[in-house]
């Protein structure tokens, strides 16, 4: 399971550094008036991102860090790759939900405090489940 979180952990920093470099390099952010989804745009960018990515390489980002090490089957990278995107979606989605639902206040420490967490959990969650799922489908 830590041989997946660390190589997951390597795949989000690269989607999150093509995030910001294409987010200076297009002013996508200058195109939406309300800064409240801003946040939401970045995180939707990312998806798209990891999106890109996985389709490119073949058995996806997370894969490409010296994935083929790990002898795993490939139903397990499958799953991998739709958690892989579906952090991006779940953040894209909740920094559109977040600023409607809670006060600016708490708004404001979801940003610094829970998004960081859930990059930091989600992957450990997801590859814990992914290979939870593949083990009791392999019985």
């Amino acid at each position: 399971m830590w041989a997946i979180y660390w190589r997951f952990m390597l795949a989000i920093f690269t989607v999150f550094l093509l995030t910001v470099l294409a987010v200076q390099a297009m002013p996508i952010l200058q195109q939406v008036p309300d800064l409240d989804f801003h946040l939401s745009v970045f995180w939707l960018v990312a998806c798209v991102f990891s999106l890109i990515t996985t389709q490119l390489t073949s058995r996806g980002l997370v894969h490409a860090f010296i994935g083929k090490h790990l002898p795993l089957p490939a139903n397990l990278w499958t799953r991998i790759n739709i958690s892989f995107s579906a952090l991006f979606c779940f953040l894209a989605v909740l920094g559109l939900l977040v600023p409607f639902i809670v006060i600016q206040d708490i708004w404001a420490l979801y940003k610094l405090y829970a998004q960081p967490l859930i990059l930091i959990l989600g992957p450990l969650a997801a590859s814990s489940f992914d290979l939870h799922q593949v083990k009791h489908s392999n019985r």
